[in-house]
C-alpha cells in the first residue's frame, strides 16, 4: 500500500513555528529518545508479512497516475499505520499490509530545494549553537515555510489536502499475505479535507472527542493508548469527520501501477 499526501497551500501560506520547534527537537533528540526500544516493547510479536511489497522508489520519483513528483514523507504516518496494523493482526488475526508514505511536490526544482533544506536542517540541529540559531529565526531559516504568526485566516480557508491511498491485494475470497499467488487487484481511496494544519486538525480532534463520549461502548474495553484506527474502527468517526469537511471515498477514475 502506498499513501501520498497532496497538500494545497495558497500564496504566502506558512505553518506556525511551534511545529518547526517540535521538528528541531524531534530530529536533534532522535538518537537518544529510545523510541526503537519502546516500539519493540509494545509490539513484541513478529508478524507474518507478505512477500509481495510495494515497488521500491527512489528519493524522488514520478507518480504517473496523479502526474506529480513524489518524495518520501518524513512524518510519523507510516509508524502510526504500522502500529494500527500490528493491533489488528494481534487482536483480530488480520494480515498486516506493507505501507510506504510519500508527499506530492509540484516541481522537480521545489523537490530538490526541499531535499537540500532537509539535509542542511537535519545537520544543523545536531549542534547546540546552530540549533539555537534555527530556533531563534524560524522564518528566515525555513524560507518562511514556518512563521510565528502561522497562516492568516484567509490563507487557511483557501488551503486543502488530499491523501491518496493506493492499495493492491487479492480478489479471491480468503486470499491473504500467506498466499503464493501475486496480488492483482488494485484500488484507490482518497481522503479530502480543508486546511490540514489547522481547520482539519481541529475537526479531527472534535470528532475524536465526540466519538469517545458517544461511542464509548464500541471502543476497546481494556483502555490504554491506541492509534485512531485501532480505537475508532467500529464507531461513527467517519460520519463525524464528514461534518467537518473531511471525507473518504473510493476513486475509480485513477488507475495506479504498483
Amino acid at each position: 500500500m502506498q499513501i501520498l499526501a497532496d497538500i494545497v497551500m495558497g500564496k504566502g501560506y506558512s505553518f506556525n513555528s511551534g511545529t518547526y520547534q517540535t521538528l528541531i527537537l524531534g530530529i536533534s533528540e532522535a538518537k537518544n529518545d529510545g523510541l526503537g526500544k519502546i516500539r519493540k516493547a509494545i509490539m513484541p510479536e513478529k508478524l507474518e508479512r507478505s512477500k509481495f511489497k510495494p515497488a521500491k522508489r527512489g528519493n524522488l520519483w514520478w507518480n504517473a497516475p496523479l502526474q506529480t513528483n513524489a518524495l518520501p514523507f518524513p512524518g510519523a504516518d507510516r509508524s502510526v499505520v504500522q502500529r494500527s496494523q500490528y493491533f489488528d493482526a494481534v487482536e483480530n488475526k488480520a494480515h498486516p499490509v506493507t505501507v510506504e508514505c510519500y508527499m506530492s511536490v509540484a516541481s522537480k526544482l521545489n523537490a530538490y530545494l526541499l531535499m537540500a533544506w532537509l539535509v542542511i536542517f537535519s545537520t544543523l540541529v545536531q549542534y547546540e549553537f546552530t540549533r539555537k540559531l534555527l530556533q531563534a529565526y524560524p522564518g528566515f531559516c525555513s524560507g518562511y515555510l514556518f512563521k510565528e504568526t502561522g497562516p492568516t485566516r484567509q490563507q487557511a480557508k483557501e488551503a486543502s489536502f488530499t491523501y491518496w491511498v493506493f492499495g493492491k491485494g487479492w480478489t479471491e475470497e480468503g486470499a491473504n499475505a500467506a498466499t503464493a499467488t501475486p496480488p492483482t487487484k488494485t484500488v484507490v481511496a482518497r481522503c479530502d479535507g480543508p486546511d490540514a494544519g489547522y481547520i482539519a486538525t481541529a475537526g479531527c480532534v472534535l470528532s475524536s472527542a465526540l466519538t469517545i463520549l458517544l461511542d464509548s461502548d464500541k471502543l476497546p474495553h481494556e483502555g490504554g493508548v491506541f492509534t485512531t484506527a485501532s480505537a475508532f474502527k467500529n464507531t461513527k468517526i467517519y460520519e463525524r469527520l464528514a461534518e467537518h469537511g473531511i471525507t473518504f471515498r473510493i476513486d475509480e477514475s485513477v488507475h495506479p501501477t504498483l
